[in-house]
């Protein structure tokens, strides 16, 4: 039976000559793929068929990254994660600039912090001064967004280095070893 009911929506959203933006949204209605048009909250007109539309929420949102590990200037490694927060500001420039808009502004938020990170010793890394220059370099209103701020949510220097750099010394000393003997005659 739930087949049924998604063919009845389906031409029922085909024959649908009004389009619905809430108070806290934005739309775009795009006719026969070149006439643009924005609209605020409010019941509009559309023609099916011919009108394309698209409605973005335009409230607060976060958006997690990634988990990056990084190494300094000074060879000191670490590893940030951090958020994102933002506003959409003007639905017309984000659909004019930016495919997968989210996606795009992370990657970007990630670039600034790992430049950042690579260009400075571990002791110029501290979570507030990271979290400042890449909120200070960060200028996305050029894609319809506001409001943006960046910080970080994991923050932490490895120390595993002299462990890993102590059992590499003594793994390439024993490797040394079987080869000198090898290389003696006597099978290892």
């Amino acid at each position: 039976m739930s087949w049924f009911q998604h063919i009845i929506d389906a031409i029922r959203g085909l024959f649908q000559w009004w389009f619905i933006v809430l108070p806290w949204e934005q739309g775009v209605r795009i006719r026969l793929g070149k006439h643009v048009k924005q609209f605020g909250g409010g019941v509009h007109m559309q023609i099916p068929f011919i009108d394309r539309v698209y409605i973005q929420n335009t409230r607060m949102r976060i958006a997690s990254l990634s988990p990056q590990t990084l190494t300094t200037a000074d060879g000191k490694t670490i590893t940030c994660a951090g958020s994102l927060r933002y506003r959409v500001k003007d639905v017309m420039t984000l659909y004019r600039t930016l495919h997968q808009a989210e996606e795009t502004i992370k990657l970007q938020v990630e670039g600034l912090l790992a430049d950042y990170i690579i260009r400075h010793n571990s002791s110029e890394c501290s979570p507030c001064v990271v979290s400042d220059h890449v909120t200070a370099q960060l200028d996305l209103s050029r894609y319809g967004l506001s409001d943006t701020q960046f910080f970080l949510t994991d923050f932490a220097v490895v120390k595993t280095f002299r462990l890993i750099g102590g059992n590499m010394e003594r793994y390439n000393n024993e490797r040394l070893e079987t080869i000198n003997y090898v290389q003696a005659g006597r099978p290892a």
